[in-house]
C-alpha cells in the first residue's frame, strides 16, 4: 500500500490548481486522473474560455474574480506563456433583464470599467450582430480570452516544480475513511493518505456519494471560419429569450482564425459514460438556430465541433465542502460550466479547506444550502 500525505482525485483544472497551491506550501501531494488532462471527457475540453470580470451569479464571486486575474498574471510571468488575452466582451440582454442588472452590479462592486451600448451603437461597431430594440449591450473592455491548454499546463508545471506528482491514466474506484486518514482503491493499487480532495469533475457525483442535486449535462462547442463578419469581434455572451430563463449562448475567437459558438445549458442530461460523445446534425442545427437570430449572415459550414460536459447545481453555484464521512475529506463539484477562469483562486480556496483553515468567504458554497 502506498502511503502519502494528500491525495487528489481528479487532475483537471481544479485539481491541478489545488495541487499547485498545496505543493507550494510544502505538502506531499499526488493527483490522480483516469485520463491525461487536457482531454475531452469533462468540462475543460475545447481551446478557449471567456474570462469576464463581470458575473451575474452574485456578489460573492467578485473577490474570487479579482484574485484569479492576478494569479493568472503571476503564472504568465513565471512560466513565460500567454494565458489571457485582453479582447473585451459584449454581454447582450434586455435592458431590464437579469444578466444586464446583475452583471452591472458586479462590475460596479469590483470597480471595473464598462459602458452601456444601445442596439444602434453595438451594430455600428459590429455589423454582423443583431441586437433587438429592447436590448442593450454591456461593453466590458477588461474581459479576456483564456487559452485552456497553456493555462492547464502552467498549473501542472507549477505543481510539479514545487514537488507535486501526477498519476495520469489511473482511475480511482472507491475510497473509505481509514482511522485518521483515507484509503483509496484505484484500478492499479491501493493508496493510503492523510487527507483526500475530490475534484473529479463529471465523475464527482459518483465518487462523492452524497445525495446532492447534481446533473451532468452534455454541451456542444462549434467553431466556424470567422470570415469578414467576425474578424476582430470580441467575446460575446447573450441571453436568448427562446431558451430557458437561465440559458444563453456565447462565442469567442479561436486560435487560427475560427470563432467558437455554443449554447449555455439546455443540453441533454445523463451519466457521463452514457452521454453521446459524437456531434450530431441536430446538435449543429440547435446552434445554427440561435446564430440565425443573432448573427444572421453566418451561413458557412462549421470547421469543427466537439462535446464537453457540465456538472450542474440548481443554483449554478459550486459546492465546496467537507465530507460528512470525515473531516479529512474535502470535495468540490458543480462547476455549472463557469469555473475555468476562477481556477487559481479555487485552488487557493481548496488548499485552505484541505489544511483546515477557515474560509468564511466560501461558506456560501457549502452543501448545506441543499440540505445535504
Amino acid at each position: 500500500m502506498d502511503d502519502l500525505e494528500i491525495l487528489i482525485i481528479g487532475a483537471g483544472v481544479w485539481g491541478s490548481a489545488a495541487a499547485a497551491r498545496l505543493a507550494r506550501r510544502g505538502h506531499d501531494v499526488l493527483a490522480l486522473d483516469r485520463w491525461a488532462p487536457p482531454h475531452a471527457h469533462g468540462s475543460h475540453s475545447g481551446r478557449t474560455r471567456l474570462a469576464r470580470q463581470s458575473m451575474h451569479e452574485g456578489a460573492d464571486y467578485v473577490p474570487l474574480s479579482e484574485q484569479t486575474f492576478a494569479m493568472w498574471g503571476e503564472l504568465e510571468a513565471e512560466y513565460g506563456v500567454e494565458i489571457l488575452r485582453r479582447d473585451g466582451a459584449l454581454l447582450i440582454d434586455r435592458a431590464d433583464g437579469p444578466l444586464n442588472g446583475a452583471s452591472r452590479a458586479s462590475l460596479d462592486l469590483g470597480g471595473w470599467d464598462y459602458e452601456i451600448w444601445s442596439p444602434e451603437r453595438t451594430m455600428a461597431a459590429y455589423p454582423a450582430l443583431h441586437v433587438a430594440e429592447d436590448e442593450v449591450a454591456i461593453w466590458e473592455p477588461g474581459a479576456r480570452l483564456l487559452f485552456v491548454e497553456p493555462a492547464l499546463a502552467a498549473l501542472q508545471e507549477d505543481a510539479r516544480r514545487h514537488g507535486a506528482r501526477f498519476a495520469l491514466g489511473e482511475a480511482a474506484l472507491s475510497w473509505s475513511v481509514d482511522g485518521d486518514g483515507v484509503q483509496v482503491k484505484t484500478d492499479k493499487r491501493t493508496i493510503r493518505a492523510d487527507r483526500l480532495l475530490i475534484t473529479a469533475g463529471v465523475y464527482g457525483p459518483d465518487l462523492i456519494g452524497l445525495d446532492l442535486p447534481l446533473q451532468v449535462e452534455r454541451q456542444i462547442l462549434v467553431t466556424w471560419d470567422a470570415g469578414p463578419e467576425l474578424t476582430g469581434a470580441p467575446l460575446l455572451y447573450w441571453i436568448d429569450p427562446r431558451l430557458g430563463p437561465d440559458s444563453g449562448a456565447y462565442g469567442c475567437p479561436e486560435p487560427g482564425g475560427g470563432f467558437k459558438f455554443a449554447l449555455h445549458h439546455e443540453g441533454v442530461v445523463g451519466h457521463p459514460d452514457s452521454l453521446d460523445k459524437e456531434v450530431r446534425e441536430a446538435d449543429l442545427q440547435a446552434v445554427r438556430d440561435v446564430l440565425a437570430r443573432r448573427i444572421p449572415g453566418l451561413t458557412r459550414a462549421p470547421l469543427s465541433a466537439t462535446t464537453c460536459m457540465y456538472t450542474n447545481t440548481p443554483d449554478v453555484g459550486w459546492v465546496f465542502d467537507r465530507h460528512p464521512a470525515g473531516d479529512q475529506v474535502v470535495y468540490a463539484t458543480g462547476d455549472s460550466g463557469r469555473s475555468f477562469r476562477y481556477a487559481p483562486a479555487i485552488g487557493e480556496g481548496l488548499a485552505d479547506l484541505v489544511e483546515g483553515r477557515p474560509r468564511p468567504d466560501l461558506a456560501f458554497l457549502g452543501a448545506d444550502r441543499f440540505g445535504a
